[in-house]
């Protein structure tokens, strides 16, 4: 949580998913619906699907810059086209610039701005026509 959000979100707001159990309550929810990344028996990735949203794509850092978002982000939007969906979306928090320019490089579309009154911080909605 700290590496991957530490710019976006203070130690008060990731307190919950660090030591709360919010990861763990997240995981037990969308498992049916992760694929994950391993690499010499550990987890360097997962991406999680809800009906035809990407719900997340994490990368961890010692993995990042090696294919494994981009390989998730093709097995998740494949996964998306087998369901039916035409259309896929994505959410990304407005801060983070890193993972919306790999979205933009990967097709997706900013298609709207609105706050996240959970996380509270801002989100962005991207969108993808996906092969079919």
């Amino acid at each position: 949580m700290r590496a991957t959000y530490g710019t976006i979100f203070s130690e008060e707001q990731m307190t919950p998913w660090i030591t709360g159990g919010e990861t763990e309550a997240y995981v037990d929810r969308m498992l049916g619906d992760m694929q994950v990344a391993e690499a010499n028996g550990a987890v360097v990735g997962v991406i999680a699907l809800e009906g035809d949203l990407i719900d997340l794509l994490w990368v961890g850092l010692a993995a990042r810059g090696q294919g494994v978002g981009r390989r998730l982000m093709t097995a998740g939007e494949a996964a998306l086209s087998k369901a039916g969906h035409e259309t896929g979306r994505l959410e990304v928090f407005a801060a983070n610039d890193r993972a919306i320019a790999f979205y933009e490089q990967n097709g997706w579309v900013r298609a709207e701005r609105y706050p996240d009154p959970v996380a509270g911080v801002d989100k962005l909605l991207l969108t993808k026509r996906l092969a079919r």
